[in-house]
């Protein structure tokens, strides 16, 4: 169901012979039956506006019209989740994310976190609260204990651009968050089936990139390998290798020893491992990265910044 004000209701229906694309103008005292597409009625319907918007029927449709006629998109795929920020500009999820300039016409995927100990289970819906800064629900990640599970959340403040994601406290256990709503980039709530979260400061502090295990040999030793490229700007890889199944952390540090960033924090099996480090909210300089086993230093590297 969409609704756009208090007389104006759209709903969908995906059952076959029944179903289809409803819209109300009177609050819902009656209907109009819009479209029917038989097995491909549409599951999920959004509407930038009384004209713009959007079905997933089979493939993605648009109307400029109100619902009077739904015109197919070719390739563009179904979603699950969409927003307009305007009529040309917009995103979608169905698992993945995808972003559009032309009104939906064309869509480019967004690299969002995954492997390593991301389950994969991919974004299911997502949160607008300006041009620039999204977060999306949906993913798991193992990080050990009992249960060894829990939701993370995903957060953009580019567009789309670059995407981190954030482990709320491991103290709660809630293996996925499908629910949210956020009313400004500070103040939000996500929800499990049962229970959820709130924040009024923006969530936690330390925002991860994806990790990737890139080799599931055993190695012999733990190493942590040279950044490349190195120098760098602005974004660089970290590979590192683990003997046995452990608790590990890969922290940023800054010249004068404050932390920055944290690309990894979880249990991980044995295996060779891939991180990438985005530094485009830091100045030109000395970085340090640090490779923790189970609480204790063990690697210290440095790399530089060049803008």
């Amino acid at each position: 169901m969409y609704v756009l004000n208090s007389d104006t209701i759209w709903y969908v229906d995906p059952e076959s012979s029944s179903g289809g694309v409803f819209r109300t103008n009177n609050g819902g005292t009656n209907w109009i039956h819009q479209l029917s597409l038989g097995t491909y009625n549409p599951a999920h319907i959004y509407m930038y506006n009384q004209r713009i918007g959007f079905i997933d029927a089979g493939s993605l449709r648009k109307t400029t019209d109100g619902g009077t006629t739904w015109t197919p998109i070719i390739g563009a795929g179904n979603f699950l989740d969409m927003f307009f920020i305007d009529s040309l500009k917009g995103w979608k999820c169905n698992l993945d994310m995808k972003k559009t300039t032309d009104g939906g016409l064309n869509w480019v995927s967004q690299v969002v976190p995954s492997g390593g100990n991301i389950l994969g289970q991919g974004v299911t819906g997502f949160m607008n609260k300006d041009n620039d800064t999204i977060w999306a629900l949906g993913e798991t990640i193992i990080i050990g204990g009992t249960p060894p599970t829990r939701g993370i959340l995903f957060r953009t403040t580019n567009s789309g651009f670059n995407w981190l994601f954030q482990l709320p406290d491991t103290a709660i256990h809630i293996n996925r968050y499908p629910f949210g709503k956020f009313i400004n980039n500070r103040i939000g709530w996500a929800y499990g089936y049962l229970s959820g979260i709130h924040t009024t400061t923006g969530g936690e502090t330390i925002w991860y990139t994806d990790v990737k295990q890139v080799h599931v040999s055993v190695p012999n030793n733990n190493i942590l390998h040279q950044n490349y490229p190195n120098p760098f700007n602005p974004k660089t890889i970290i590979i590192y290798e683990l003997k046995s199944m452990t608790n590990v952390q890969l922290k940023i540090f800054d010249i004068n020893g404050k932390q920055v960033s944290a690309l990894v924090d979880c249990e991980q099996p044995a295996g060779i491992y891939k991180s990438e480090f985005l530094a485009n909210s830091l100045a030109s300089g000395i970085y340090f990265y640090t490779l923790f086993i189970n609480n204790n230093i063990k690697i210290t590297k440095k790399m530089i910044l060049v803008k």
